[in-house]
């Protein structure tokens, strides 16, 4: 759990990120108390066939509302391109990183790229029907938002897809078949899944079934141990495909199941991109998406083709297509200001507006007294603070104020929960104390702010 950052005492560090661990239990609980069954029958309003023709209507920080009601009537679309180039950039799902305030934030400097939700298991939906806030509440700037599901039974999934849609109209739910985590493996889903391919067939298809406005997805590796070669991907796609899944987001390693641990598996295999663009070639009719290792937009646009000058080639020389779109993890939450300009350079918007830090602080801290009024899931102090512990990254003395803004959490986190004191008195006490003033006028592109102490 990413609570704390730079270098700080080992006791400091496991406190923050047992503190962050209890605030997330008591705020579940104490959030699942607050909803009574008559305010959730509320939410909704449905035709005999189960349509839904009504939503409850819900304020900046909520969920639904003109958005909800537009599922209704939104088409849905078979075409490999249907997405067009909407999702040509995209930030991957993470668990523990990606939640709903992570994405308002990262809402502040890009409009267009395209979110993931943390994944959410299967049964978290399917034995919360009514309570469904907590694991698909959001904010509809954040918006395209794709849903990530985990797990590895067909009807559970499928009912999972349903209650998705009836909760809000999300631009994609996605299938997790590339998670390399313990938890995953032991239970066999995540990259598991890519041992089964049939299973996966029947996966997909019953959410597809279960789907009446939203596209499905799947998000693998290149193979997994033992199928690690080009016909078991091949057979693995062509799986997908037969149940009528017409994008795929592909990491472009190999999963080692057993050996090593999640975060090597993030970096120890190879990284193979010119399989993926393989299968651009072998599947026309198609959409794939880059992941992995990518940790730059000159990198993502050389994929894409928007170089002249690039070409990708296989083993043999022969030249391959690019890929439909590129999605680019770690590093966007550990640089979030990387995607500043992703709207401009990848969609076009030159109106785009490039804030300052200071001007993407203020404003998230906005969010943050609203959110805490609300007393919305996730709201508690440890986790809506997690996103600023990247907002300064390449000014020399970021690690100075990672250190003081943990040190700060441990000591009123507490008190700013009971409304004893302001989030926003202590963000611009750790902000005060060790960053520069003209860093935070700043809005260039990383890279150039390191020089400032």
């Amino acid at each position: 759990m990413l609570c704390c950052g730079g270098t700080h005492n080992n006791t400091n560090i496991l406190y923050v990120r047992i503190l962050c661990c209890a605030s997330w239990y008591r705020n579940t609980v104490n959030y699942a108390k607050k909803k009574s069954t008559d305010e959730i029958n509320s939410m909704k309003r449905q035709r005999d066939d189960g349509t839904i023709i009504d939503a409850v209507e819900y304020d900046s920080s909520g969920m639904r509302g003109d958005d909800a009601q537009a599922c209704v009537t939104a088409p849905s679309s078979s075409s490999a391109n249907s997405t067009s180039k909407s999702d040509i950039l995209s930030i991957a799902p993470m668990i523990q990183w990606t939640d709903r305030n992570w994405r308002y934030y990262m809402r502040l400097m890009t409009k267009k790229t395209w979110l993931y939700s943390e994944m959410i298991m299967d049964n978290a939906l399917y034995f919360n029907p009514k309570r469904l806030d907590p694991f698909l509440g959001h904010d509809q700037s954040e918006q395209p938002l794709a849903i990530q599901l985990g797990g590895n039974d067909p009807m559970r999934l499928g009912e999972a897809v349903s209650l998705c849609e009836s909760y809000a109209c999300f631009s994609e739910i996605n299938l997790n078949a590339g998670c390399p985590s313990n938890k995953a493996k032991k239970a066999g889903f995540g990259a598991e899944l890519m041992l089964e391919p049939e299973l996966v067939r029947q996966i997909t298809h019953e959410m597809k079934r279960r789907a009446t406005i939203t596209d499905i997805t799947v998000k693998c590796r290149i193979g997994v141990t033992g199928r690690e070669s080009w016909d078991d991907l091949q057979e693995f796609v062509l799986a997908c495909k037969s149940s009528g899944i017409t994008k795929m987001i592909i990491h472009a390693r190999s999963c080692v199941l057993k050996g090593l641990s999640p975060a090597q598996n993030r970096t120890i295999p190879p990284l193979h991109y010119e399989v993926v663009h393989r299968l651009v070639k072998t599947f026309p009719d198609m959409r794939f998406v880059l992941n992995g290792g990518i940790t730059d937009f000159s990198t993502a646009k050389n994929h894409l083709g928007m170089v002249s000058d690039v070409k990708i080639f296989d083993s043999q020389q022969d030249l391959l297509p690019y890929v439909h779109g590129v999605m680019i993890g770690r590093e966007a939450y550990n640089n979030p200001f990387l995607f500043q300009t992703a709207d401009e350079e990848f969609y076009g918007d030159i109106h785009s507006s490039h804030l300052t830090r200071g001007a993407v602080l203020d404003k998230y801290l906005d969010y943050v007294e609203k959110a805490q009024q609300d007393q919305f899931f996730g709201s508690k102090t440890c986790l809506i603070a997690k996103p600023l512990h990247n907002i300064f990254h390449g000014c020399a003395s970021n690690h100075l104020y990672k250190q003081k803004l943990d040190g700060l959490l441990i000591k009123y986190s507490t008190k700013i929960d009971k409304g004893e004191m302001e989030f926003r008195e202590m963000v611009m006490q750790a902000v005060e104390d060790t960053i520069p003033p003209e860093f935070l006028n700043l809005k260039g592109p990383p890279g150039r702010t390191s020089i400032l102490a």
